[in-house]
């Protein structure tokens, strides 16, 4: 088999875990989060502060949005000896993210990041009640073709038959690109979840290195019928939405993939 998961063991190369409050967090709240970087300074010593734009685009080009007022970014960030980032936790007004490039399997990647939205969470809603109205989750696995490029064959990779990739995408060569989309209700869980809203897209292109790359990237936004404080959600619906997703994003990868691509990764059932 000529395609290689980039991280050996597991293909994945990005983790995103994400929380959407009801209301979005003021610049004061967000101030609350930047004093208390002491709680996980030892984990993400490396702090920075931005500010981002609300911007529509109109008939006439992109226009300021409501307020016109930037609203702060907050990154708090472990750095590898090479410079490239292993975690990230990001705070804006309209989310809370955890970012995850240094991925060494569930059971280690999930209890720091769990950790982390909980304190950003908990010191952002000091002030002011607040709630949840969806959690994030996103992972990215990537897979490099090492044979002859005359020889690509993306069978090797994608099983035949899937209702996510279409057999017009074999005959397409090595570059081609395929962007889908669906919601689905979730089924009962201990919170108000009502819909999953689930993008897969897939981007085979040529890396920096001149190999063909096949870029996996499944996003999936659980929204609940109406949002839980943040409270109960931290007590009960953070493990359980997490743990959900985390179980669909591996089905869906498992129906994306053969089944020898699925047993090298740990996925086979």
């Amino acid at each position: 088999m000529a395609f290689n998961p980039i991280s050996g063991q597991h293909a994945i190369q990005e983790v995103v875990f994400g929380i959407v409050p009801a209301h979005p967090f003021t610049q004061p709240e967000i101030e609350i989060v930047a004093q208390a970087h002491s709680n996980w300074k030892d984990q993400l010593p490396k702090v920075s502060r931005g500010q981002f734009f609300d911007i529509t685009i109109g008939p006439i080009g992109p226009m300021p949005g409501p307020s016109q007022a930037p609203s702060p970014v907050l990154d708090f960030e472990r750095i590898n000896p090479d410079g490239t980032l292993s975690w990230r936790l990001h705070v804006e007004s309209r989310a809370i993210f955890v970012n995850c490039l240094s991925y060494e399997g569930w059971d280690n990647a999930w209890p720091k990041a769990r950790n982390f939205l909980k304190l950003a969470l908990q010191h952002a809603t000091k002030q002011r009640k607040n709630g949840v109205k969806s959690t994030i989750f996103q992972v990215i696995d990537v897979f490099d073709w090492t044979g002859d490029k005359a020889d690509y064959n993306a069978m090797q990779l994608f099983r035949q038959g899937s209702e996510l990739v279409p057999d017009s995408m074999f005959r397409s060569g090595p570059l081609w690109h395929l962007h889908q989309g669906r919601f689905f209700e979730s089924p009962s869980l201990p919170l108000s979840a009502y819909r999953v809203l689930e993008r897969v897209n897939i981007d085979s292109a040529e890396n920096e290195a001149n190999q063909y790359s096949t870029r996996v990237d499944v996003f999936q936004d659980l929204q609940l019928g109406s949002p839980i404080s943040t409270s109960d959600f931290m007590m009960t619906g953070l493990e359980a939405a997490f743990k959900y997703l985390h179980d669909k994003n591996k089905d869906v990868v498992r129906a994306l993939l053969t089944e020898d691509m699925s047993k090298r990764i740990g996925l086979s059932k």
